[in-house]
């Protein structure tokens, strides 16, 4: 679990340092976004092929959602 928060870490940390106030609409995806869905499909993936049954990799992203919102912004 902590290798996924690792790898999700930077992205999440780019995007509580947007200028979020200076944005006046979206138009389009941001880099970070980009950098989360690599990282997470790639920590996503490794954790799935070592996984053997099905249950134990639903609990695995039930966590890493859980700690989602804990990791740290700065």
């Amino acid at each position: 679990m902590r290798e996924s928060e690792f790898a999700l870490q930077p992205a999440f940390t780019a995007m509580s340092r947007s200028p979020w106030r200076d944005a006046e609409i979206v138009s389009s995806e941001s880099a970070y976004v980009a950098t989360l869905l690599a990282s997470a499909d790639q920590a996503i993936a490794a954790v799935r092929t070592g996984l053997e049954q099905r249950r134990y990799f639903r609990t695995y992203l039930d966590r890493l959602v859980q700690c989602v919102p804990t990791l740290r912004l700065v």
